[in-house]
């Protein structure tokens, strides 16, 4: 105990008297490669041509987080900040490439290699952060990045200009294709649909919706409904900054998809932990209960009081 603790002193010791050397006698750009530089954070995001609202801000987020790189010694997580002391890199510049196993050890343990513009790949980003742009509705949105040197040449910033332009919208929105019994369930719903007249045509809201469908409809009996039974069809062409929607059923889906289930027999297993094994069962006409012993822990009737599955009822998911 004593032992452990008096090494772990010493590391902490030894770990200090380094940091104090190294912090005067290293530079954090000294084993960058000459065609690189070191990556120092990010200039403030520049956004142009937006609205704002609830829409835009959660953009804005998605976009700073396709953006977001931590530089050496960042400040709490930050892309913007660093503190003034980087000492995982200084230990690492310290022991770079050396045989010593001590600044091995310190190495492994402390240190961190550099941030590199190579690394970042800003190009990447940007372009990552238009796709966001896009699904978003931005089609016509930009993304674009500046290198800004610092003044020691080997250090670099990222300055990043968003240009989002006009939010397409929803101009109309219909369901094409479906059953009528499926149809009289979308129409008897339209109040919670997620898809209306002025919507932003983004991705987040498609997906709500069809997933809204989904379950509407498993719970309504198509046990076999799945999101992929469904595809859209968009017209942005015909109305500036507008979409012309559709959400059309897949042709030629099985049968088993478009026709309504019911729930059949149950069966409840009663069981204390999961190896017990069953030794007998009790059976009704539409409920079987199986279990260990001579009788069930249950009665039959008390079971049937709390669930909510019965026999030759409609499957519902939620049930």
């Amino acid at each position: 105990m004593l032992a452990t603790k008096a090494n772990t002193l010493l590391a902490r010791l030894i770990c200090t008297l380094s940091l104090g050397v190294l912090a005067m006698a290293c530079s954090t750009t000294k084993h960058i490669p000459d065609d690189d530089q070191l990556y120092v954070g990010l200039t403030k995001i520049e956004y142009k041509n937006y609205t704002l609202g609830k829409h835009f801000t959660a953009t804005k987020k998605e976009i700073e987080a396709a953006l977001a790189t931590q530089p050496n010694g960042a400040l709490l997580g930050s892309s913007y900040y660093r503190t003034p002391f980087p000492y995982a890199l200084w230990i690492w510049n310290y022991a770079y490439e050396s045989d010593s196993k001590f600044k091995q050890w310190l190495n492994r343990s402390f240190g961190k290699p550099p941030v590199l513009m190579s690394q970042v790949n800003p190009a990447l980003r940007a372009s990552v952060a238009k796709s966001v742009l896009q699904k978003n509705g931005y089609l016509h949105g930009t993304v674009d990045y500046t290198e800004v040197q610092q003044k020691n040449p080997k250090k670099r910033k990222i300055g990043y200009t968003v240009c989002l332009d006009t939010l397409f919208t929803v101009d109309t929105f219909q369901y094409v294709g479906f059953p009528r019994q499926m149809q009289q369930l979308i129409d008897s719903s339209r109040k919670e649909a997620l898809i209306t007249a002025g919507a932003p045509f983004a991705v987040s809201y498609l997906d709500g919706e069809r997933n809204r469908l989904t379950q509407l409809f498993r719970n309504n009996g198509y046990f076999y409904y799945n999101p992929s039974n469904t595809a859209y069809l968009a017209d942005t062409f015909q109305l500036p900054n507008k979409a012309l929607l559709r959400l059309q059923m897949a042709d030629s889906l099985p049968p088993d998809v478009l026709r309504q289930w019911y729930i059949g027999k149950i069966s409840i297993n009663l069981r204390n932990n999961m190896r017990q094994q069953l030794t007998d069962s009790t059976d009704r006409r539409y409920l079987k209960v199986r279990y260990n012993g001579k009788r069930p822990p249950l009665r039959p009737r008390v079971i049937l009081s709390d669930i909510k599955l019965r026999p030759r009822q409609l499957y519902s998911y939620d049930n």
